[in-house]
């Protein structure tokens, strides 16, 4: 979809179902902006990643993180990899580059079995050593 804006005027140009699915994105938006809840970028682009999901797809549904605040999505192949081993295995030793959202994802999963009561309590721990 195209989304054009004048104002406080929005025009929304695509496919018809593509443009009724954004129209409920958008509104769902301004009532959160409403109650007061931030939407920043990174709201946004969860929104738009969210999407570009094919509803009919369980298998993509089953990449989602659904949180009180938010809904958490994996952005790359190498994340979509480590979720779905998240989804799949009891114990994930991941390693990698500072900054590839091994973290956010781990205590993103972690959160949302929480919130569900799949889990009591979360326990987190630091590194033996310190890095640097």
């Amino acid at each position: 979809v195209k989304i054009e804006y004048r104002g406080n005027k929005v025009k929304i140009v695509g496919h018809k179902f593509s443009i009724e699915e954004t129209r409920r994105e958008l509104e769902n938006l301004f009532e959160e902006a409403k109650k007061g809840i931030e939407i920043d970028e990174e709201k946004i682009k969860d929104t738009k990643s969210l999407l570009s999901l094919d509803s009919n797809s369980n298998s993509q549904l089953d990449l989602l993180i659904q949180t009180k605040k938010r809904k958490i999505i994996p952005r790359s192949n190498n994340q979509k990899k480590y979720f779905q081993l998240l989804n799949e295995k009891n114990i994930v030793f991941a390693v990698g580059p500072a900054g590839t959202g091994k973290t956010f994802l781990a205590v993103a999963k972690a959160v949302a079995a929480l919130q569900k009561g799949l889990v009591n309590k979360i326990i987190l721990s630091r590194p033996a050593v310190e890095a640097g």
